[in-house]
């Protein structure tokens, strides 16, 4: 481990379109950033690059990914950032020196990770976590069987390795990632099943039509949705609205699943590979394992509480992103250029007159995405039909650790668990590797039916160190870095 690490004005974690963006606003005004990021190149999930030594044609050429492409192929141009690429954060911890003063001018964070070999840290003046979101999940009988998966893993393996996850796929869910997703893999060849959405047309026409005045300025999301959709109804793709997943079955992989609409009735569609998408949730453990005030935003997840320079409770602690809430790649951008500006002020940084008047209009449009971000979330919230499968006993709860919905239920009726971590600590859910991520939602919604309440008001896991699964090894050699010197009696 690095005992003498460098320090920077700036330390950003992830370098998805937020983190690109904050990162080259943050060094036009001067500043030394850090960016850390568990991938190989800038770009996120949204933008998923495949390796240097790929060549690969084609790579995202929809009109829709210009301004993404230019985006991080800016950031990667800009020699002055200090990119740590494959680096897993952990852990932040606070300075243990003197207060800063009011610029900042002493470091007040210590961010660690992990390169996949060894440990290592950077110290920084300023923190902006821009760590993205993940898939919220959703589980159904055989869900545990080889073959399902993220609709998200499924186009990033199409993205970066131009792999097809399947010969023959389902997508099912409610968000419309599945139609582009569905777009991607029919373009490259890839034969769809069938699209099952959970939500019919009847209720999203409704919704739609009521929301003109949030639709009207995101007009280009609208049709490059309808031209996907003309495009793949022209293809002959199959696309069920009203039907819910109810089952993926199979020998020692998926085979088949069964949908069943709104009526009862159940239909059998042959596949080898099933990839579901019921909205995101906002990866936001590291700023609450430091602390920071947040809350908690059906189809969000937990956002981070901040103000209108995306600073957090904790001094020095920016947020940006899917950490304000999930509304897409053109909204996580423009988070950033403007966490950036606010870092820069408190660090001592002005801005000048035609900058600022940019900046009010970054904020106009940073808020109209957010409007329709918030609409779309409340459209892609599973119904009744979908969550039907958390009242089947026998399906799996958690997939860590073994633990079905019928075991997990028999411990809410054995003792009174009022959030999720208690409800850890009596059955083990959430213990395993993925750390809670895949079954917190699912434990809270099943204590919050049990206590007859909403699942906002039941509290979920607390995140705590390593926030991310790094070998128990390199938590020992912080801690060893970490320790005083002593003599060789005391070691």
């Amino acid at each position: 481990m690095n005992l003498t690490p460098k320090v920077f004005d700036v330390a950003i974690v992830g370098a998805g379109p937020a983190g690109a963006a904050a990162a080259i606003t943050a060094v036009n005004y001067g500043l030394s950033v850090c960016v850390l990021d568990e991938q190989a190149r800038f770009g996120g999930q949204i933008f998923r690059q495949p390796p240097k030594s790929f060549q690969v044609d084609g790579w995202m050429t929809d009109p829709i990914y210009a301004s993404g492409r230019q985006l991080i192929q800016e950031a990667e141009a800009r020699k002055q950032l200090h990119h740590i690429p494959g680096a897993t954060v952990w852990g932040v911890f606070r300075n243990d020196g003197p207060p800063a003063d009011p610029l900042g001018t002493e470091p007040l964070h210590r961010v660690v990770f992990h390169d996949g070999e060894s440990v290592g840290h950077v110290m920084a003046r300023h923190l902006l976590v821009a760590s993205g979101c993940y898939e919220a999940p959703l589980p159904f009988r055989g869900w545990d069987l080889p073959g399902v998966m993220s609709a998200g893993g499924i186009q990033t393996l199409l993205k970066s390795q131009r792999v097809a996850a399947g010969r023959k796929l389902v997508l099912a869910g409610t968000h419309p990632l599945l139609l582009t997703v569905a777009d991607q893999l029919n373009s490259a060849g890839v034969d769809i099943a069938a699209i099952v959405f959970s939500q019919s047309p009847l209720s999203l026409a409704v919704s739609l039509f009521g929301s003109i005045g949030v639709l009207w300025p995101v007009r280009n999301l609208l049709q490059h949705a309808a031209a996907t959709l003309r495009q793949l109804r022209r293809d002959r793709v199959r696309i069920l609205f009203g039907h819910s997943l109810r089952s993926a079955e199979g020998h020692d992989r998926v085979e088949h699943v069964i949908v069943r609409d709104a009526r009862g009735h159940e239909q059998r569609i042959v596949c080898d590979t099933v990839g579901t998408c019921h909205g995101f949730l906002a990866s936001s453990e590291l700023p609450r394992q430091m602390g920071a005030a947040h809350r908690w935003k059906d189809g969000h997840g937990w956002l981070i509480d901040v103000d209108e320079q995306l600073l957090t409770s904790v001094p020095g602690l920016s947020v940006a992103g899917e950490l304000v809430g999930i509304s897409g790649a053109e909204a996580a951008a423009l988070s950033g250029e403007i966490a950036a500006h606010g870092i820069a002020h408190c660090l001592g940084r002005q801005l000048d007159s035609s900058a600022a008047a940019t900046l009010a209009r970054k904020h106009r449009r940073f808020a109209h995405l957010q409007r329709f971000g918030r609409l779309l979330a409340r459209l892609t919230l599973p119904g009744a039909s979908a969550l039907d499968p958390l009242s089947d006993r026998e399906v799996l709860l958690c997939r860590c650790e073994d633990i079905s919905i019928g075991a997990f239920v028999d411990t809410l009726t054995q003792a009174h668990v009022h959030s999720a971590s208690c409800a850890k600590a009596l059955s083990r859910v959430g213990m395993g590797f993925c750390q809670g991520r895949m079954c917190e939602l699912n434990v809270r919604r099943l204590i919050a039916a049990r206590r007859a309440c909403t699942v906002a008001e039941v509290p979920g896991y607390t995140p705590r160190l390593p926030i991310k699964p790094v070998p128990i090894a390199a938590v020992a050699a912080c801690a060893r870095a970490s320790e005083p010197e002593r003599s060789p009696v005391h070691r």
